[in-house]
Order: C-alpha cells, then sequence, then structure tokens
C-alpha cells in the first residue's frame, strides 16, 4: 500500500477544479444555461473557469482609479459565464423570493435593478409584472440581457448612463452590485433621488465570493451614512 500526501496548498486548486466542473455539469440542464450557449453561438466556450479568468484581467492592469475600474466591468467577457454558472448550478439565493413581503409591504410597482447583469433578478421582476428597469455597465451582459427578455417575450426598460436621469423607479434594486463600485454612494446617487426604497446588499468582511481581487469591502454603517445624507431614511433602506 503507497500513501500519497497531498499539502493543503496542493489540493486547493485540485478541488476547486472538480469544483468548476461540476458547476458545468449541473448548470448545462437549465434554462439559463441553454441561453448562453445558443447567444454566443460559435463564441460560447464549454468548461472555463470564469473566477480566474475575470483575476487575471483584473490583475493584467493597474485598477487604481473609477475609470480603470469601469473599463474592466465595461470590456470583459467573462462575466456572463461566471453569473450564469452562480445561478444554473443552483448556488446563487433567490433573493427576488426574499424580497417579495418587502415589495408587498411597500406596494412597489416599479424596480430598477442597478448592475442588473444578465437579468437573473430583473427577468423575475417582469415576470411578476413589475415595470421593470435595468442599467448594466457590461457591454456583452446588457446585450444578453436583452436578447433573452426578447427570447421570452418580458418587457424591460433599457437604460444608460446617457438616460438614466429620465425615468424613474420606486424601488432601486443594487443586489450582487456595491462590492464592484468605485464610489457606490456617488454611483447611486441619481436614481435613489426619486425613489422610494433602496434594497441591497454589501460585503463587509472580504471574505465572500473567493475573495476575488475585483471586490470591494465597504463599511455597512458608511454607506448608510452616505445614502441618509442624500435624504433616505434608514426604514427605506432594505439589505
Amino acid at each position: 500500500t503507497e500513501i500519497y500526501t497531498l499539502s493543503l496548498h496542493d489540493a486547493l486548486p485540485i478541488c476547486w477544479k472538480h469544483l468548476v466542473a461540476a458547476r458545468w455539469q449541473v448548470a448545462q440542464k437549465s434554462e439559463d444555461f441553454v441561453e448562453l450557449r445558443d447567444f454566443l453561438g460559435p463564441r460560447f466556450q464549454w468548461g472555463i473557469d470564469p473566477s480566474w479568468a475575470l483575476a487575471d484581467e483584473w490583475n493584467a492592469e493597474p485598477r487604481d482609479s473609477q475609470e480603470s475600474v469601469e473599463d474592466f466591468y465595461r470590456k470583459t467577457p467573462w462575466y456572463i459565464y461566471g453569473l450564469v454558472l452562480w445561478k444554473a448550478s443552483g448556488q446563487r439565493p433567490n433573493y427576488v423570493a426574499r424580497a417579495i413581503p418587502v415589495l408587498q409591504q411597500y406596494n412597489i410597482s416599479s424596480v430598477l435593478d442597478f448592475g442588473a447583469g444578465v437579468g437573473t433578478d430583473a427577468l423575475q421582476f417582469a415576470k411578476m409584472g413589475l415595470r421593470t428597469g435595468v442599467l448594466e455597465l457590461n457591454e456583452l451582459a446588457s446585450q444578453f440581457l436583452c436578447w433573452r427578455a426578447r427570447r421570452r417575450g418580458l418587457p424591460l426598460v433599457v437604460l444608460d448612463r446617457a438616460n438614466a436621469d429620465g425615468d424613474t423607479f420606486e424601488l432601486i434594486w443594487a443586489v450582487d452590485v456595491i462590492e464592484h463600485l468605485w464610489n457606490p454612494a456617488e454611483s447611486l446617487r441619481c436614481p435613489l433621488e426619486t425613489c422610494r426604497l433602496l434594497i441591497h446588499d454589501s460585503e463587509e468582511t472580504g471574505r465572500s465570493c473567493g475573495r476575488h481581487p475585483f471586490h470591494f469591502s465597504y463599511d455597512q454603517s458608511g454607506l448608510w451614512h452616505s445614502w441618509e445624507e442624500m435624504g433616505l431614511h434608514r426604514d427605506s433602506i432594505a439589505t
């Protein structure tokens, strides 16, 4: 009998590789996966590890300004893979379902998904009959989101920074987005000026999502203070 011992340093990459493979196997039976494959067509890449692809691209250049950070998020082709795999493999919580009691409490009829990604939440809102706006910086994710909405026959109000001030929504939905923003308070300033409710999550520990280098950690009390200065009261900020 031979015994082989792997150090934790050696074992972690192997475990991660198997985890990524398992996520792909689970995800391939989902509607989200099929839509991603059909949307990308010949550009579709099976089995890639989007987390490491994103990290490598982030680390390839200094990300020490809002411009450099936004350039990364605008152009990277890997985010759609990561977002689809997260949902399709069953790892992403159903944030919309958890928020339904709050939506009912405040009688919400319109929502802006700020940083909508591939539309995981926005498509649910639209299916529920809410007037749904989407604002997404990543060019490929925005294209995919609009393509999915047309395919599913769901209406969306598509906004960009040029026209984001021209429409108002009762709820600003900022889930899985705060940690990607260089300046969350300033980025959300315009839509928050006219909304009734903000729902967001935030990461204070720096330990979630594999400690990705492209995630920022913000103190919750600091975020609240910034938004309260804009006129929001604590009971209209749901986390």
